[in-house]
């Protein structure tokens, strides 16, 4: 692990919720997905700007092929870590589904995500994972939000997953259906 492993508990930090102006950054630690369906992810960028105000800055893992992506962990881990460490980065969001996104871990730097509260949106983190890796990245968003204070927003039609998480939001074609606390959950503030 880059940096050394983090093994001392810090008091959890809240990140300041996002205002129109702050920064996210948007990272591809995975299987290249706005590079194959570009037109979804320009939407998505564009509502991150229109809807929210949010100034996206794309890292450079965002947009690349799946096969550039597939050969390099260490520069889709530079890049998360790039996010951590820059001050302006208010919030990340990273397709951090498929089993390869398992090969980054190691080159992960916990202590700058302690140094810096972040958001971490996930989406399918455990999307094509076997059950090992599954519960190994699961783990990791666990530490990220309870030992290092990191809100992580996880979008999961795995229910094992989601089992996993404080707060359950169940969507249905954009319309709010459930927001609830898990059993996980039940006894933190809100």
């Amino acid at each position: 692990m880059v940096g050394g492993p983090v093994t001392d508990p810090v008091d959890p930090v809240k990140p300041p919720r996002l205002r129109a102006g702050d920064t996210v950054a948007v990272v591809s630690t995975s299987w290249g997905g706005p590079s194959v369906f570009p037109h979804v992810f320009d939407r998505g960028v564009d509502v991150l700007r229109r809807a929210f105000g949010l100034e996206v800055r794309e890292l450079p893992s965002a947009r690349m092929a799946p096969a550039d992506l597939g050969a390099s962990p260490r520069l889709r881990a530079d890049d998360l870590n790039a996010a951590f460490a820059d001050p302006e980065v208010r919030a990340i969001v990273s397709s951090i589904g498929g089993v390869d996104s398992v090969r980054i871990l190691e080159h992960l730097n916990p202590a700058l995500a302690v140094s810096d509260p972040k958001i971490l949106v996930a989406d399918e983190p455990t999307g094509d994972l076997d059950a090992k890796s599954g519960d190994e990245i699961l783990e990791l968003l666990r530490r990220l939000n309870e030992e290092f204070g990191k809100t992580v927003v996880m979008v999961t039609h795995d229910p094992k997953a989601a089992a996993r998480a404080h707060r359950m939001v169940h969507l249905d074609k954009g319309v709010l259906h459930t927001d609830e606390r898990t059993e996980i959950g039940a006894g933190r503030k809100a």
